[in-house]
């Protein structure tokens, strides 16, 4: 389970990927990561069954959104493959 503040691509995609935000926005400028297929920006948001895919790093999917926290954020549960 991850615990996220929004249900961003760069949010989402930083906690999946275990990498820091910043460096996943970069990854976003340049191109580098696909939501479902298409080229991703930060501003769109996963759903149950995404598919984030990033250059160099992999795959990650939302498997379930399983709620929220007392303050706020996004509880889901990522699988990440390859």
């Amino acid at each position: 389970m991850a615990v996220v503040p929004a249900l961003r691509v760069d949010a989402v995609g930083a906690k999946g990927f275990g990498v820091s935000r910043s460096y996943f926005q970069k990854g976003l400028k340049e191109g580098h990561v696909r939501l479902d297929g298409r080229v991703a920006k930060a501003r769109d948001t996963v759903r149950v069954g995404s598919v984030l895919e990033a250059l160099g790093l992999g795959r990650v999917r939302v498997v379930e959104l399983i709620g929220r926290t007392a303050r706020g954020n996004y509880k889901v549960r990522l699988e990440r493959t390859s």
